[in-house]
């Protein structure tokens, strides 16, 4: 079928972007990765309200579910991460799903951004979170967007009473092989990996799988609420990896791409972006090292905690 290049969805999707790119470009980095998952979200919204496929498939009785997952489902978008998206269906796939894949990712492929998407239904998605820790992994982070909400609810509901609760326990051994019983690769100091380097958003993300596995937790806050962590340890965690997605945005913006090693010429470009300027003899690049090094030695910190706590 024809899609567009652009529709009114994706128009604003686009200008919510250029206002996004404007105020990093003003050195306001601010809560980026909550407005930009925000304008997301509103994208798949309207792009669902907008879809003659989609509304032919609520006539059929074909219920579906548009749900994010990844970083997308924990609401840690920077502005050039892949978009995961999973659309949800019931008993069977109709032939109408394409046309409603179709109409909702064409527009943001043109837009020239990255997407991961699958469309499956409730019994796919168990069974393969059984045998796929990777799927496993992703309905952790699962989140509502649009559509039917009670076919995620039984999503959901599946997933944690069929497939959670019996390979938790298994699937933690898993994680922790994978990430080498809770130790991140150091990297290079001078030059840090936000995201998988020491300290890095994916011991962040550990730690809130491993919390997932283990206890009754849904959200991170939950970690806080449930005693697993304490107030200020969960504050410093939120703190940190704040700073990080920040430090993350503003590479996205002046890389034009994803990336996340931040070499030296970007740190010079990046500091006074985030309002550091020389001072007492420190130069602007050093004290905003400093700020970056305590606060992923931090989440590191709490990782190892955790890890040694409950592992």
């Amino acid at each position: 079928m024809a899609v567009s290049n652009e529709n009114a969805a994706s128009a604003a999707l686009k200008a919510e972007r250029f206002l996004i790119c404007s105020l990093l470009d003003l050195g306001d980095s601010g809560d980026v990765s909550d407005v930009y998952t925000e304008a997301v979200d509103g994208y798949f919204r309207r792009a669902v309200q907008e879809s003659l496929s989609g509304r032919e498939l609520f006539q059929r009785k074909h219920n579906f579910a548009f749900v994010a997952v990844g970083g997308y489902g924990r609401r840690e978008l920077c502005l050039e991460s892949d978009i995961d998206l999973l659309i949800l269906f019931d008993g069977k796939v109709p032939d109408e799903a394409r046309g409603l894949a179709e109409e909702t990712l064409y527009p943001l492929w043109n837009l020239g951004l990255d997407l991961g998407h699958a469309v499956r239904t409730v019994s796919d998605c168990t069974n393969l979170s059984s045998v796929d820790y990777e799927v496993f992994t992703s309905l952790m982070d699962a989140r509502f967007l649009c559509g039917e909400s009670p076919l995620y609810l039984k999503l959901m509901d599946r997933f944690e009473n069929r497939v959670l609760r019996k390979k938790g326990a298994s699937y933690v051994r898993w994680l922790a092989d994978r990430n080498g019983a809770g130790s991140s690769d150091p990297g290079h100091p001078m030059e840090p990996d936000l995201k998988n380097g020491s300290g890095g958003l994916r011991d962040y993300h550990s730690l809130i799988w491993y919390g997932k596995a283990l206890f009754p937790v849904r959200d991170p806050r939950d970690l806080e609420f449930s005693g697993i962590l304490s107030h200020w340890e969960y504050q410093e965690l939120n703190r940190c990896v704040r700073f990080v997605l920040a430090v993350r945005n503003h590479l996205h913006r002046l890389s034009g791409r994803r990336n996340d090693r931040l070499h030296f010429h970007r740190q010079l470009q990046m500091a006074p972006l985030l309002g550091y300027g020389d001072r007492d003899g420190i130069s602007s690049v050093e004290r905003f090292l400093g700020d970056l090094h305590s606060a992923m030695a931090s989440v590191k910190s709490l990782h190892r905690a955790f890890v040694s706590a409950h592992l």
